[in-house]
């Protein structure tokens, strides 16, 4: 079903991950229900939410947009219906992801998640905004180790922690033989270009055990093994 109103050729990983749930076909008798389910007649049974939501839909004056794409056969037309017959669709802009078939998730699923996030005028994706939670929720901050030839790691603190809990979170024989840290905000950092440039500009600072990490610092630990 999927393959078949997509425009985009599936990857056998993809067709896999669809059909993982239904391991022979007599799990797909709730799937094939589906289709009667559609209110294709007057009397058909579910016409009844239907009518009662376009009563909702045809008052409904809150901003409403529609993103349909332009090559959906299911749908196909629909975004003009919605548009006149909800006033709230009145002077949005409207979205027509160009290139999509009817499952957008697969066929331009970086449109789709654009248009709804402009439209509720998110700068974040749902993922940041949960980690970013999470991280409040759980009063946690993050750190970053980076060395001059090694890769960035994060790492995760108690907010109000200091340097000799980063330097524990890092390795407990870092944490030992503690001497001092080098400090920097990461964001200062990449302005400077690296750890270099930043010692000219003064903005890598040293600092002592109870210096209190601050959220983004980036941390190198001297010590002593």
């Amino acid at each position: 079903m999927v393959r078949n109103g997509s425009l985009t050729k599936l990857s056998p990983e993809v067709i896999a991950a669809y059909d993982a749930p239904f391991p022979d076909e007599s799990f797909k008798a709730a799937a094939r229900i589906f289709p009667s389910l559609y209110p294709d007649g007057e009397d058909h049974p579910s016409n009844i939410a239907n009518k009662i939501a376009w009563d909702v839909l045809r008052s409904w004056t809150k901003p409403f947009l529609t993103a349909f794409s332009d090559s959906d056969p299911i749908t196909a037309g629909s975004d003009k219906y919605f548009q006149r017959e909800v006033p709230g669709a009145s002077g949005q802009a409207h979205t027509t992801i160009v290139g999509g078939g009817h499952f957008l998730q697969e066929d331009k699923p970086e449109a789709i998640v654009a248009a709804m996030r402009a439209e509720l005028e998110l700068d974040e994706s749902g993922l940041e905004m949960v980690v970013r939670g999470a991280f409040e929720l759980l009063e946690l901050i993050a750190f970053f180790t980076a060395g001059e030839a090694k890769p960035a790691q994060s790492w995760h603190l108690r907010r109000s922690s200091t340097a000799w809990d980063a330097a524990g979170a890092i390795h407990s024989d870092i944490q030992k033989g503690f001497v001092r840290a080098e400090i920097i905000g990461w964001e200062a950092l990449v302005e400077a270009g690296g750890y270099a440039p930043a010692r000219d500009r003064g903005t890598l600072r040293t600092e002592g055990r109870d210096y209190q990490v601050a959220d983004g610092d980036v941390i190198t630990v001297n010590f002593t093994p």
